[in-house]
């Protein structure tokens, strides 16, 4: 079982988008049939979904619903079968109406194997926004480098690549950071911490 909000994989209590197209990979011990799967919103059955068969045995379905506002809140998501509830695993993801930014974690490329050569930073929207602000500072408070990348509903990954503002490698050690996400509307969310640049 796999449920994806715009094609991104839904983790629990990851922000989606209040209109995001959801679907849901099932793949059944048996063979079933079209109909005998309903995918669950809220414990209520999305209107206009559509069941495709992933392939010829009847055990791999995709369950797609239309897009449709869905209220703030977090939301849950399950798939019945002929009736039955909690065959599967369930879902949960958060609409947001206003601009949130939380979940900033700035991880090494060593460790992800990302071919970045700098810092990789990860974070996640509540809504999408066309620009997101990277500040980085030592901590003397002098400006080192920015970036500015757009943003996403959901979760988000950027590379920075290690260089200054003037194109040189920026020396390993402590530096501040200050990501800030701007909407359409100008409104803002920041969060602020600290990395350590490692070659």
């Amino acid at each position: 079982m796999r449920y994806l909000a715009n094609g991104v994989v839904i983790v629990n209590g990851t922000f989606v988008e209040s209109n995001a197209v959801i679907r849901a990979e099932v793949t059944t011990p048996i063979p079933v049939t079209a109909d005998s799967l309903t995918l669950l919103i809220d414990g209520a059955p999305l209107p206009n979904v559509t069941e495709t068969a992933m392939d010829g045995t009847g055990r791999r379905w995709a369950l797609v619903s239309l897009p449709e506002d869905r209220g703030p809140g977090i939301h849950t998501l399950d798939v019945e079968v002929n009736g039955r509830t909690g065959v599967f695993p369930q879902a949960t993801f958060n609409v947001e109406t206003g601009l949130a930014l939380r979940r900033v974690v700035v991880v090494s490329p060593r460790i992800m194997g990302s071919g970045c050569d700098g810092s990789v930073f990860q974070f996640e929207l509540s809504t999408p926004v066309p620009k997101v602000e990277l500040l980085l500072m030592t901590v003397s408070g002098r400006r080192v480098a920015s970036a500015q990348w757009p943003g996403k509903a959901g979760f988000n990954v950027y590379c920075w690549d290690g260089r200054d503002s003037q194109g040189n490698a920026a020396a390993t050690g402590l530096y501040f950071y200050r990501l800030t996400a701007v909407d359409a509307a100008g409104h803002k969310a920041t969060q602020s911490g600290r990395m350590i640049r490692t070659r």
